[in-house]
């Protein structure tokens, strides 16, 4: 039985799957009924079993009882950041001035011909 003091999250954090596996395994074994007293949303590291999630070293959440939402309040573990419409390309020249475009997060070969048609302005 998972003790109340471990689902206490005090500040933001990725949960791991090995270390936080109890956790874990509770989140699994939910019924997937809202429980106003049940648990919040969590983001956890994935097990690195694809070219993709190493590559994207992104985080996956779980959806506790409480609420089936990604707000601060429901998934404190999770830190967002909102980017208005009228910055999105000026971001994405930016990001890919560093490196961090459609073709190094998604490796699959329509992604690379995606982004490669979006750099020469062809799409």
């Amino acid at each position: 039985m998972l003790h109340t003091q471990h689902l206490t999250i005090t500040r933001p954090r990725v949960f791991d799957v090995n270390f936080d596996a109890d956790l874990i395994d509770a989140y699994l074994s939910l019924p997937g009924k809202r429980d106003p007293n049940g648990l919040k949303t969590i983001a956890i590291h994935p097990t690195w079993n694809s070219e993709r999630i190493m590559i994207q070293q992104g985080v996956f959440t779980l959806h506790g009882s409480k609420e089936f939402s990604l707000t601060g309040k429901q998934a404190p573990s999770l830190v967002y950041l909102p980017i208005l419409k009228r910055f999105k390309e000026s971001l994405l020249k930016e990001l890919d001035s560093v490196g961090v475009c459609e073709m190094s997060i998604f490796p699959e070969s329509e992604h690379v011909c995606r982004y490669l048609k979006w750099r020469e302005n062809l799409l």
